[in-house]
């Protein structure tokens, strides 16, 4: 895929643009800074060749899931919605400054379980709104200064009432089978997939895949199901993933702390 340069940053009242932070192909982001309150601010724009209904739905729809989502979810925040110079919509959101990256070496199976629990449970939400989110990858999961996960980019997030008007998708290795061979729009099954690659990945590094021995006990089960080909096998939606993502964790630490008793 050809490397997108943004297009012209939003003239904006009360703001003041810094740099670009990325580009899509139906929007832009930029890093700027907010006069009142004063602080760092995500501002993403609506490219202009994305200035059709279906590019306004699209974008009316992220605006839409972010702020339903509310508080205490661990996406990223909604600030402000409004339209800038040339008609195009902007979301006004949180900055944060990092992204979780696949490394080289394998995080350990605690460390990796610990930062996928709170992005799946954002996926859980969303699920129970009846909506599904159809790009979760590394990428899109954002890390505020703290190293907290924040699950972000809600650009192909779509209700399930809609999912067969809704354009697909693709994010190459993190999207499932069914979707990538267009027999699926996208379900909170597909959603779930994405969350097992992404853990898999955390478990093993720039391998990319690991053999289930490898994995701890119970986790090895988890990650199994969540990956499973045939969409009808595993986890029904994100919620029941981390559930048991999170019986895991804490069978781990009761281990951990049996062995620093004896």
């Amino acid at each position: 895929m050809p490397h997108r340069i943004p297009g012209a940053p939003p003239r904006l009242d009360g703001f003041s643009c810094i740099r670009p932070l990325g580009a899509g192909g139906f929007a832009d982001v930029f890093l700027c800074e907010q006069d009142l309150p004063l602080r760092q601010v995500a501002v993403k724009v609506l490219r202009s060749e994305a200035l059709t209904p279906d590019g306004f739905a699209a974008f009316r729809s992220e605006a839409d899931l972010l702020a339903a989502l509310g508080g205490g979810v661990p996406v990223v925040s909604l600030y402000e919605v409004g339209i800038c110079d040339g008609g195009r919509p902007y979301l006004a959101m949180e900055y944060c400054p990092g992204r979780l990256r696949v490394t080289p070496e394998p995080f350990e199976a605690v460390r990796a379980v610990a930062l996928v629990i709170p992005v799946a449970g954002a996926v859980a939400e969303l699920h129970r709104l009846g909506a599904v989110h159809r790009d979760l990858k590394p990428g899109n999961v954002f890390l505020t200064g703290e190293g907290a996960p924040r699950l972000g980019d809600f650009g192909l997030a779509v209700r399930l009432s809609g999912l067969a008007d809704a354009p697909v998708g693709v994010s190459g290795r993190w999207t499932a089978p069914e979707v990538r061979s267009g027999v699926s729009c996208g379900s909170p099954a597909a959603d779930v997939w994405s969350l097992g690659r992404i853990l898999e990945v955390l478990l093993s590094g720039s391998r990319g895949r690991i053999r289930p021995r490898e994995l701890p006990d119970g986790l090895r089960d988890i990650l199994v199901r969540a990956t499973r080909r045939n969409a009808g096998e595993r986890y029904p939606d994100a919620g029941a993933l981390v559930s048991d993502l999170k019986s895991w964790a804490a069978r781990s630490a009761s281990r951990s702390e049996r062995r620093r008793s004896s």
